[in-house]
């Protein structure tokens, strides 16, 4: 409001845009202000109890009132203006290919059923300190860590200002975590790490114990966009002792799962992709090491490019604890890649069902036996997601 009243003293007009979204922000204020002093500013303001009354009957059919909302409204410009760096577009694809990678956290399963892992919303103070601590342990430093997190909550007021989102906190959690200058993966990495540490069995350790609520508002970030029925990819490239993918293959290799066709595979964290499969592929081929692409065909991926800084990479996240079997391994090919999608306006779009590209008879094109692929140094694995509800994770 101290900003409209600058700028219209100075001659300027707010639009209708404007206006809206400085009540989607005042209504915020409203509906978690502590109660007793909103009652009384709005008392104050109507002299009419009857208004009273109503706004105590809309908090009721509502969320209980959270104060430590009105945090996520309190920037600090000084913190803030650190933050300003201009990241050019290799930057942004190099960072997409590390949080590609670094997200990617398969392991073999038995079932197609998932971990439950259920914890309760965050409140807004929570969330703020694990994302604080979040960002402590990616090792960047207090000034960068601080003017990100501030930077992220400007993204989110905007965001909810123009009507584009219902929750500040999962506006900021997707905006850090989708970056706005280099280095920025390193979240991506840490909670990843978090997220496996939710699927197994033992305690959490302190330090995810700490970033726990961020873990748990990304999650709800995520879930509460539309889901999308289509092709995503996912790029990555290993050093192997024999030089050939058959570590990877096997699950031997860090960071990797058995791809045997038929068998079963849990995503267990946030997993990073794309539906652009020449970005995939040059991810993959961008190391000295073996290249594997996962074409991920798939009814829960969710587009975030509206939260990204380089919003043509086209990034999509899956939600945790997702299982996938693997359809086929094939040479890693462009026509393999393309087939079942459309690139018109830049949008991965899927034109036929879900089964197995039907391409034996194009010779080098159709399925890969399992030894031929373990002698391959690139490869693309299809792999189909599946219907799932507890997983029993396999010994490896």
């Amino acid at each position: 409001e101290e900003v409209a009243t600058v700028l219209t003293s100075k001659g300027w007009q707010l639009t209708n845009a404007d206006l809206e979204g400085l009540q989607l922000l005042r209504e915020l204020e409203r509906r978690n202000t502590p109660k007793d002093a909103s009652d009384s500013k709005d008392v104050a303001k109507s002299g009419k109890e009857e208004v009273k009354d109503e706004e105590k009957v809309e908090e009721d059919e509502g969320e209980d009132p959270d104060p430590t909302v009105l945090q996520l409204l309190e920037i600090s410009v000084d913190v803030m203006w650190h933050h300003l760096c201009a990241i050019r577009h290799r930057d942004a694809v190099a960072e997409l290919a590390v949080r590609m990678d670094c997200s990617l956290k398969p392991i073999s399963v038995v079932t197609a059923d998932r971990p439950r892992v259920e914890d309760p919303k965050p409140t807004a103070g929570d969330f703020l300190a694990a994302c604080r601590a979040a960002l402590a342990a990616t090792g960047m430093t207090s000034a960068v860590a601080a003017s990100s997190l501030e930077a992220a909550k400007v993204f989110a007021i905007r965001r909810l200002a123009e009507g584009q989102t219902s929750s500040l906190a999962s506006a900021i959690a997707l905006r850090l975590v989708l970056g706005g200058r280099p280095g920025a993966s390193r979240l991506m990495a840490k909670l990843s790490e978090s997220f496996v540490a939710l699927c197994s069995s033992a305690p959490l350790s302190t330090a995810d114990e700490a970033v726990l609520p961020l873990l748990t508002q990304l999650q709800l970030a995520v879930e509460a966009l539309p889901s999308q029925r289509g092709a995503q990819f996912l790029g990555i490239s290993r050093q192997t002792p024999s030089g050939t993918l058959r570590e990877v293959l096997t699950g031997e290799a860090a960071g990797t799962a058995a791809l045997h066709p038929g068998g079963l595979v849990l995503l267990r964290g946030i997993t990073s992709l794309t539906s652009d499969p020449m970005l995939a592929k040059q991810a993959a081929m961008a190391g000295a090491g073996v290249s594997l692409v996962y074409k991920v065909r798939s009814s829960s991926s969710r587009d975030v490019s509206a939260y990204s800084a380089a919003p043509d990479l086209q990034e999509r996240l899956l939600p945790p604890r997702r299982c996938f079997r693997v359809a086929g391994i094939y040479a890693l090919e462009d026509m393999i890649l393309r087939r079942g999608t459309s690139g018109s306006g830049h949008v991965g779009e899927l034109l036929e069902p879900f089964e197995v590209p039907n391409v034996g008879p194009l010779g080098s094109a159709g399925a890969l036996s399992w030894e031929e692929a373990c002698t391959k140094r690139s490869v693309c694995v299809v792999l189909d997601e599946e219907e799932q509800v507890q997983a029993t994770l396999a010994a490896k």
